[in-house]
């Protein structure tokens, strides 16, 4: 969609569990802060980065995956929207 690259999650029974969108950007400012005060200051934030949309019916919720590496490390991060950490894993090669 408008040259983005878009990914739909759907279940079993075939109800959109959430949409997931390439960002080839910085994260949102909220993100990017809380990053720098966290244990991946250090860390580089890679453009590998996603807003996913959850989009049921007892859950309306942005949040956003920002892979950051260090080395041979790296990271998904999941933010919500107002920078807060809600899932850190660990990604083995």
């Amino acid at each position: 969609k408008d040259n983005v690259s878009h990914k739909a999650i759907y279940s079993k029974e075939g109800k959109k569990i959430a949409v997931h969108k390439k960002i080839n950007a910085v994260p949102p400012k909220s993100i990017s802060d809380a990053i720098k005060k966290g244990p991946y200051a250090a860390w580089k934030i890679t453009m590998e980065n996603e807003e996913i949309f959850k989009d049921t019916e007892m859950d309306k919720i942005k949040v956003y995956k920002v892979e950051v590496e260090k080395g041979s490390e790296k990271h998904h991060l999941y933010y919500s929207s107002d920078g807060q950490l809600l899932k850190d894993k660990t990604i083995i090669y």
